[in-house]
């Protein structure tokens, strides 16, 4: 028998709906990474491979300053373990033969201070970091360190914003932050490139050999849930610091234009639904 306007727009509306979701659920894909420190001379040959692992925790320090037109913040992020699943992936000589460190700065839209067991969101507008490697242990680092002018630190890549959100809670007048972020990454491969200002410096060299497998290209780097609690927290006035926040990383493959294709069976659903709805206004 054949089918009315209403069955064919609900086939073709079901269709591109499970396109669309197939496109979201492809748009991120874990990776699973091998670093090599021994290859850009951080360590000692006996430290061995970061890895294979698939994500990364870090500690937090960090300065944010609190506006009526925005936020701006400044900090570091200093990793201290390798994971595998949650598995601890092998990172030997990490923070005491050589460290793995990231310097950044970052603005947003205004975050009003909450009140209490209240909680204030806004979106990030800009986030410039950079990752460093550098010879020895880790050195002490707080709110206000610029890792940058570390003396050796050597940039091994950096990134940009691609997305993400800041959250200031307020519980009983303590305050705790958290962040979700999506960065892009691109490899240190000559004296060119790279961000500059706190906890920034440009390139000085091919660094690539560090990123044993795979080498990061259409890769984003995804800081999810990277939270701060209210006992390593401090707010003055509207100066909010972080002094051991932490949270975890993972390497993910760059999100992905849908294929015309696909626009085309989605935009198809959306006409089927139009026709639908046309039909039940008749």
């Amino acid at each position: 028998m054949p089918l009315n306007v209403k069955q064919l727009a609900r086939i073709a509306w079901g269709v591109s709906l499970g396109c669309l979701l197939t496109a979201a659920s492809a748009e991120a894909s874990p990776i699973t990474f091998t670093w090599n420190p021994m290859g850009v001379g951080l360590g000692t040959p006996t430290d061995g491979l970061i890895g294979p692992a698939d994500n990364f925790t870090a500690v937090d320090s960090a300065t944010i300053q609190l506006g009526s037109t925005g936020f701006s913040e400044v900090g570091s992020l200093r990793i201290n373990e390798f994971l595998l699943g949650s598995s601890m992936a092998p990172s030997n000589g990490l923070q005491t033969d050589y460290s793995v460190l990231f310097g950044f700065t970052g603005t947003g839209k205004p975050v009003t201070i909450p009140v209490t067991n209240q909680a204030s969101t806004a979106p990030f507008t800009s986030l410039n970091y950079t990752m460093y490697g550098l010879n020895g242990p880790t050195p002490t680092i707080s709110p206000t360190t610029d890792v940058s002018k570390i003396p050796g630190v050597v940039p091994l890549a950096y990134g940009t914003l691609l997305s993400g959100d800041a959250t200031l809670t307020n519980v009983s007048n303590l305050f705790s932050a958290k962040a979700d972020l999506n960065l892009n990454m691109t490899v240190c491969t000559g004296a060119s490139g790279g961000n500059t200002g706190f906890g920034n410096t440009p390139c000085t060299g091919d660094e690539s050999a560090f990123f044993a497998s795979p080498l990061p290209q259409n890769i984003s780097l995804l800081i999810g849930d990277f939270s701060a609690t209210t006992s390593v927290t401090s707010l003055s006035g509207t100066t909010l610091t972080i002094n051991g926040g932490g949270g975890n990383l993972t390497l993910d493959t760059a999100t992905k234009v849908p294929e015309p294709a696909s626009m085309m069976v989605i935009g198809s659903g959306l006409l089927a639904l139009g026709l639908v709805r046309r039909r039940k206004a008749v």
